[in-house]
């Protein structure tokens, strides 16, 4: 590991280290799936937005569904992208909108993830966003009608193979669009991780903290701080919506135990 990112690194947990005494920690969501708990059938879409749960895409997208697995940290019902019109379908959970305003202030995304089989390609994107309203539908549409049109903030990206593979820090500023130029990497991993390996699933960290003069990131692997990133020119300090993107072809992509965490000063 670099000198600079393990500076960076003992920077990000002395300030949430000297927050935590005066903050307030808030679990904004958690969700295990358990309660949509099914014996070898899939849920209907319905279930799932009732949960709070809304999936995004292109024209002809189609939603994610559950699914089962329990290779541990997975316990149960879970939530899948089964890819075909899934590909590259987007699936967002809102939470009450969270100011980092403060030195120390964090917002965590935490989840387990597991794919069925060894994959040698698709990319895991974890994102926290603030939109413009609130999203209460499934949408399948152009940019310009999309719920996340215009939504910004950061995502960390890897791709799911399995051998080792850096992540991806990703500055957002218009999460409506997939590909394009509107996303800005700020920082690449130091330390590769595998995700794409069926033999194992993975407990996997996102985190936003405020510094003096930006945002400070993260990404965890197993309890393994395995990348760190900064924008330091960041007027993104809102967030109230957590959006995923699972491997489109990866064979039956799992996410469970997902739960967005602010820790904010007082």
């Amino acid at each position: 590991m670099k000198p600079s990112t393990q500076i960076l690194i003992a920077a990000i947990t002395m300030a949430c280290l000297s927050v935590t005494k005066g903050a307030v920690s808030t679990t904004l969501f958690s969700d295990n799936f358990n309660d949509l708990a099914v014996s070898n059938m899939r849920l209907s879409t319905a279930e799932l937005n009732a949960d709070s749960w809304y999936f995004v895409g292109r024209v002809g997208g189609a939603p994610w569904t559950t699914g089962e697995d329990s290779v541990s940290p997975l316990s149960g019902t879970v939530l899948e992208n089964p890819g075909g019109s899934s590909s590259w379908v987007y699936a967002v959970r809102q939470f009450p909108a969270t100011t980092l305003s403060k030195t120390g202030d964090s917002l965590t995304v935490k989840l387990d993830y597991h794919v069925e089989r060894s994959t040698d390609s698709g990319s895991l994107d974890v994102a926290l966003l603030n939109t413009s309203g609130s999203i209460e539908n499934n949408s399948f549409t152009e940019e310009e009608g999309s719920p996340l049109l215009n939504a910004t903030g950061y995502s960390a990206y890897q791709y799911c193979v399995a051998t080792p593979f850096k992540n991806l820090f990703v500055k957002i500023k218009n999460a409506a669009e997939a590909f394009d130029a509107s996303k800005t990497t700020v920082a690449n991993s130091a330390s590769p991780s595998v995700l794409g390996d069926a033999a194992e699933a993975h407990t996997l960290i996102f985190s936003l903290t405020k510094g003096d003069s930006g945002i400070e990131m993260t990404w965890s692997v197993d309890g393994t701080v395995v990348g760190s990133g900064s924008d330091m020119d960041s007027s993104y300090n809102v967030f109230n919506t957590l959006r995923l993107l699972a491997p489109s072809d990866a064979p039956l992509a799992h996410l469970d135990n997902i739960s967005v965490v602010a820790n904010i000063a007082k």
